[in-house]
């Protein structure tokens, strides 16, 4: 009986192949070696990998631009607790905050009205330098 399942230095290896319609790759990992890419291709563009992920970076095409976005693998650190759409957030943060500017010399600039959610129990300013 032939032991060539068990030999998994040459099995199940694909070497300059090409699959047309499908493939099922169930029960084990799909490996890359030699800092090779996964590139992923529309329909339409066969030339121009429209998503690649390598070892190190995730590379995506941008439409708006026809540019690639590069995303390195240590950034994708500091987005590991978002738990909520990021962009919802910076959108209501920008809302909040749109009356609230720096000046060029350091100072914060209101341009509207403060006002307490509590009469009398919060204090602006201090003795010597007093809201008028």
């Amino acid at each position: 009986m032939s032991l060539w399942l068990d030999n998994s230095s040459n099995s199940n290896n694909l070497k300059h192949s090409y699959v047309h319609g499908f493939l099922d790759i169930s029960g084990g990992n799909i490996n890359l070696r030699a800092n090779n890419n996964l590139n992923i291709f529309s329909e339409t563009d066969t030339s121009n990998s429209r998503f690649t992920l390598s070892s190190d970076e995730i590379r995506v095409y941008d439409d708006n631009t026809s540019s690639f976005v590069d995303l390195s693998n240590n950034k994708l650190q500091f987005i590991k607790d978002v738990n909520e759409n990021v962009q919802t957030r910076l959108t209501d943060l920008t809302s909040r905050t749109q009356k609230i500017r720096t000046t060029t010399g350091g100072d914060i600039e209101v341009s509207a009205n403060i006002i307490p959610n509590v009469a009398s129990a919060i204090d602006l300013g201090s003795e010597t330098k007093p809201f008028n």
